[in-house]
């Protein structure tokens, strides 16, 4: 496409180098020509290019491999009632050969051969293709990617094999207590909402799915605008353009037909409770707090409660749960963001879900009153230095910056993040803490033998 690539129709908006060293980061000028070069240096820059496709680098000289992560705004979110699963079945045929690769064995035969990496997810909000190669592999690899992406085969008879092996899928997360838990407890939190879409789908909707239909869901959905992609190591951001500019340049944007524009989600302004029964030694348990959409301060400042609650040895629950009392074996507390929603989410299992619910109802309810100002720089450190190691990982590193695009629809850089923790007061954090984890955004889901009593 004339005018696709080069610096031509390109919003160089975003910038920012630093050192990279073990958990410390050093901002440093760009280099320039006749600059010193610096080792292990890290450069962060965003673009849009003429079809509106976002492209995110983050370029580091010390790697010898490239990881990508191409996202796109799909999910089961957008699917309607008798369209569940299909998202996730067409994640399966994504991998499953393409116009210039026909076959499994044809991408393998590329992959294999370039000892590379890769793989495709779905989510709520987004299907994700992701790849890891070493550089010397990387072109030949992208070329696979591109085609994955824009020219996916829809064969009868792998389409009708992937049903059978998503039914296979159902079948694995109903008899998975914690994934079955969390299956129940979409619909409790947005009830005739989208969001309890769970992109696994069910098996009859899965059944019905033609190749007609799903091409329609890839022509929808599969356009440039909709789309990121994210790249994490040995490469510049000029080469990713290039690369882009040879193998997507046919991938040219298309008017959505109609707008995606979510229904409103309604609070439910009361504490939700729902009992599965399922023969089980344990009680499952998901307390749930749920809020609107917040902004990026907003995040971080939930995330320092999260890492407060249930983070390490260290933290409230577990400190409270499990090295006072015996009451579980391990817990999990983590804050889950939509583009028009928020979660706050406490997951652990027991004997005693009586008396382990009215512990953690309790301890959140108390605990601001615990959290002193000494306790928020402590936290405050713990939740960079997290992210620090996180980021070391460059599968968390493209996870984390298609996360914030398709939040924020902008390049996030780690530094940016860093700022704004340090901007977060105590009275952020306490007046979060009041309004977010109030009763009345609470929804409490169990999954087990007992029925018990929960206290509120």
């Amino acid at each position: 496409m004339e005018g696709f690539g080069g610096r031509q129709g390109l919003n160089l908006d975003k910038e920012l180098t630093y050192f990279c060293l073990p958990s410390i980061l050093f901002l440093v000028p760009s280099p320039r020509k006749g600059d010193f070069h610096y080792q292990f240096m890290k450069n962060y820059q965003n673009s849009t290019l003429t079809n509106q496709l976002n492209l995110t680098t983050a370029s580091d000289v010390s790697s010898e491999i490239v990881t990508l992560n191409l996202c796109v705004k799909a999910g089961a979110r957008h699917e309607s009632d008798d369209q569940l699963g299909y998202a996730h079945l067409l994640e399966h045929l994504l991998l499953k050969g393409s116009k210039r690769y026909p076959s499994v064995f044809s991408v393998a035969v590329v992959t294999d051969r370039a000892g590379a990496y890769l793989n495709a997810s779905t989510g709520i909000e987004k299907i994700t293709l992701t790849v890891q190669v070493a550089k010397s592999a990387l072109e030949q690899i992208f070329k696979l990617l591109a085609d994955l992406m824009q020219n996916p085969l829809f064969d009868p008879t792998v389409l009708e094999n992937e049903k059978k092996v998503i039914k296979q899928e159902i079948g694995k997360i109903f008899d998975s207590h914690p994934e079955r838990l969390w299956l129940e407890t979409l619909p409790e939190i947005f009830p005739n909402h989208p969001l309890n879409h769970h992109p696994i789908g069910n098996e009859a909707s899965v059944a019905s799915a033609t190749a007609e239909a799903l091409i329609g869901y890839h022509h929808r959905f599969f356009v440039p605008q909709r789309a990121a992609l994210i790249a994490s190591g040995v490469v510049t951001h000029q080469q990713m353009i290039d690369l882009a500019n040879k193998y997507l340049a046919d991938w040219s944007r298309v008017e959505i037909i109609e707008p995606l524009v979510p229904p409103p989600i309604n609070p439910i302004n009361r504490p939700s409770l729902k009992f599965v029964v399922v023969d089980s030694r344990q009680t499952y348990l998901n307390l749930v707090f749920s809020g609107p959409s917040l902004d990026q301060k907003q995040r971080l400042v939930l995330d320092i409660i999260s890492e407060y609650l249930g983070h390490g040895r260290t933290s409230l629950l577990n400190q409270e749960l499990r090295q006072k009392n015996g009451l579980v074996y391990s817990l999990f507390v983590g804050a889950i963001n939509y583009q028009d929603a928020s979660l706050l989410r406490v997951f652990t299992a027991t004997a005693e879900p009586e008396q382990v619910t009215k512990l953690l109802l309790d301890l959140t309810a108390q605990a601001p009153q615990n959290f002193s100002d000494t306790l928020l720089s402590e936290y405050k450190e713990q939740v960079k230095n997290g992210l620090r190691r996180s980021l070391s990982d460059p599968f968390a590193e493209v996870g984390f910056l298609a996360s914030n695009w398709l939040l924020r629809g902008e390049l996030v850089t780690p530094d940016e993040n860093f700022a704004l923790i340090d901007t977060i007061t105590h009275a952020d954090v306490v007046k979060m803490w009041q309004e977010y984890l109030d009763k009345k955004n609470l929804t409490l889901v169990a999954l087990g033998e007992k029925t018990f009593t929960p206290g509120f």
